[in-house]
């Protein structure tokens, strides 16, 4: 991102396109590690223009409320998912295992190992956060649950 004009890494929620793309997803973690709150208002955005709601609008709704430590809302984004993929599946475990649901958070992980075939660190690697600091929160969340 040091190649962007000061303008797109300082306010990079004004370049998001209207609808949610492809490309709007890949850029989610850079907005979140800008601006939680502003990346969640592009999702509800997205949302609220498009009266179908993809499950991937959920996913990103609810990674936006976990990073805002709204841990039941983000657990609610994920479980409003017909089909859970590999964000929805880590991030419910790690929004599970902060509202101290240390059974259930266990129970999700699992089932993120088995149905991703990653390893915790394995899935951090897919998280392309411009703040180092998020993804090692995350790590911490995750190691710590008990399986």
């Amino acid at each position: 991102t040091s190649n962007l004009p000061d303008t797109i890494r300082k306010e990079p929620w004004n370049f998001v396109p209207p609808t949610h793309t492809s490309w709007a997803k890949t850029q989610l973690c850079l907005y979140i590690s800008v601006s939680q709150k502003k990346a969640l208002e592009i999702v509800q955005h997205a949302m609220r223009i498009n009266p179908f709601c993809p499950d991937d609008l959920f996913v990103d709704e609810g990674m936006c409320y976990f990073w805002l430590g709204k841990y039941s809302e983000a657990v609610n984004c994920f479980r409003k998912m017909k089909t859970p993929d590999r964000e929805s599946i880590f991030y419910l475990t790690a929004s599970l295992s902060k509202l101290g649901e240390g059974i259930k958070s266990a129970e999700t992980l699992k089932q993120a190992f088995k149905m991703t075939d990653l390893s915790v660190e394995d899935f951090l690697l897919t998280q392309h956060y411009q703040n180092p600091e998020l993804k090692q929160v995350l790590r911490e969340i995750l190691e710590s649950i008990p399986i």
